[in-house]
């Protein structure tokens, strides 16, 4: 049997038809996944570490696939690309698209691409709740703490509601 991975990752928007084309990449990423991926709600989420009148929409995905995570950023790279995401310089902008890897099973990966798990993810509750929802009890294979533990210790006050 061929190895498999169990990715979680987060998906964002803050520009156009936000919903929609988060419902898109899923679509897309699916055709990576061995079965079904499992989804959370969506959240409407305030901006990170960056100020912009438009609020986000993230959800949370469990997506089990043989691709290896460097073969799965390169897919990432191109859904966003597809999807109509421009990459401008550095630091945090308002985006059509952006997937995140979270976790990809227990692994720790340190690659001038990629990070994993995402090296900013306890510091975020709009990456954490939705995540909850699917797996509270998933340990950080760094930090040693449950996702459920991490957002009780997490600092960060910024709107993260479930859209009904």
């Amino acid at each position: 049997m061929s190895e498999y991975y169990k990715y979680y990752m987060l998906l964002g928007s803050n520009l156009g038809d936000k919903e929609g084309v988060i419902l898109r990449a899923v679509e897309e990423l699916s055709k990576f996944a061995l079965k079904s991926p499992r989804r959370s709600a969506f959240y409407v989420t305030e901006p990170w570490g960056f100020e912009s009148e438009e609020l986000f929409y993230n959800m949370a995905l469990e997506l089990e696939s043989n691709l290896s995570p460097s073969n799965m950023i390169s897919a990432i790279g191109e859904i966003e690309e597809r999807l109509g995401r421009v990459r401008e310089g550095k630091g945090y902008t308002s985006r059509i698209i952006d997937i995140d890897i979270l976790f990809c099973d227990d692994k720790i990966v340190e690659t001038p691409e990629l990070i994993i798990p995402h090296p900013r993810v306890h510091l975020r509750n709009f990456a954490l709740i939705p995540l909850s929802e699917l797996n509270g009890e998933l340990l950080h294979p760094r930090l040693g703490l449950t996702i459920n533990e991490l957002i009780k210790e997490c600092q960060d006050k910024l709107l993260v509601k479930k859209v009904s």
